[in-house]
């Protein structure tokens, strides 16, 4: 404990409170934005479904193409409703702990992060991206979707297909 461990136990477990309490209102706040977004947009997407259904139930005509918004948005508020009311969030938390078990290399920060030297001693070349990292802008060429847009719009893009070397002078 050290010779002042007596002193700065009470301010550590004051902190792990105001942590915890700060942790249980952003995820109130999350659930509650779920349940106002459920609302908003809960209460159209239940006049649309209740005209589709009055209609068929009338036997009037009701376009195809009804059914794309009745599927997709039946899906979203579902997910929005498992959010809400549901046990999404214990879910995502758990899928969280095991991320931190078992993946903790995806979570180390960029090296210019100012908090980057607490993580020094992760292990990064344990996982597969360790030396083949490269950022996202550099796969362009590589996807072969130059080759795709160049067919598309019947003339070549003005980037190069490889970074050029800077010119010697």
């Amino acid at each position: 404990m050290g010779l002042f461990g007596w002193a700065t136990r009470p301010v550590e477990d004051a902190v792990l409170r105001r942590q915890a309490l700060m942790r249980e209102v952003q995820m109130s706040v999350g659930i509650a934005q779920a349940r106002d977004t459920l609302v908003v947009f809960g209460t159209p997407y239940a006049l649309f479904v209740t005209t589709v259904a009055g209609r068929l139930a009338l036997g009037r005509p009701v376009p195809g193409l009804a059914a794309l918004p009745a599927i997709i948005g039946g899906l979203v508020l579902s997910n929005v409703a498992d959010m809400a009311y549901g046990n999404k969030m214990a879910r995502v938390l758990g899928e969280a702990e095991s991320i931190m078990e078992h993946e903790r290399y995806r979570l180390v920060p960029p090296k210019q992060a100012p908090f980057r030297r607490v993580y020094d001693d992760t292990p990064e070349a344990d996982h597969p991206w360790s030396t083949q990292a490269t950022p996202v802008g550099s796969f362009w060429a590589s996807l072969g979707l130059r080759a795709v847009f160049e067919a598309a719009l019947g003339t070549p893009l003005l980037m190069p297909a490889t970074p050029s070397p800077p010119p010697t002078t």
